[in-house]
């Protein structure tokens, strides 16, 4: 397979796709990261071709406060937050990421939770999308207007707005609310932390019975 994973261009949203990024990419599978090309030594460091579009979060983070006076870093709001990931990420970044992937022809696009441009992607080529969690879930007012904002953008590309198949959910059992409900086509996955290849994982020796965690 061919498989495309699309991340906001920051570390903290980038890292967590990449173990799995790369267990695809041992399995043999053709694996491309679509992100910011200042993301680049980072996938360089993993082995994983990069395709690069859009702008980093600087150039977003100005552009948003432009737009609209806010500031979803320091004072998140929903409307801030969902300008900031589905409407200013996707205006300045799809034409690049469109352009970018056309001759990767992915049979499956794998977002992390915030991105909105691997959806978009996946949108004009008819490919499903599978969405990476790797926190606890967002509050529903914020994925809702991220949601809202992201069908805008796809409508005035005269693109379908389709559902993510399947939430592929890091997230421990035991770190989950009490009130949480398994959402639909959710696959658990184990959660692995980044590394860098070479580098061992953390070691640990069991003391007074208990284990590493």
């Amino acid at each position: 397979m061919r498989i495309l994973f699309s991340s906001v261009p920051q570390h903290g949203h980038l890292l967590p796709l990449l173990p799995l990024a790369r267990a695809f990419q041992d399995r043999g599978h053709e694996v491309a990261v679509l992100t910011a090309a200042g993301m680049a030594p980072v996938l360089a460091a993993q082995g994983l071709d990069l395709l690069a579009a859009g702008p980093l979060p600087d150039v977003l983070f100005a552009e948003v406060a432009r737009r609209t006076g806010a500031d979803p870093a320091s004072a998140p709001t929903p409307d801030s937050v969902a300008e900031f990931f589905a409407g200013t990420r996707i205006d300045l970044t799809a034409d690049e990421a469109l352009a970018a992937t056309k001759d990767f022809q992915a049979d499956l696009v794998v977002a992390e939770l915030c991105d909105y441009v691997g959806p978009l992607m996946a949108a004009a080529t008819d490919t499903p999308v599978a969405t990476l969690a790797f926190g606890p879930p967002l509050p529903p007012v914020f994925t809702e207007a991220m949601d809202a904002m992201a069908r805008t953008r796809h409508g005035a590309r005269d693109l379908p707005w389709q559902p993510r198949q399947w939430l592929l959910d890091t997230w421990p059992a035991s770190m989950r609310a009490d009130e949480w409900q398994q959402p639909e086509g959710w696959l658990p996955l184990r959660p692995e932390a980044f590394r860098e290849p070479g580098r061992p994982g953390r070691s640990c020796r069991r003391r007074h019975g208990r284990g590493c965690w």
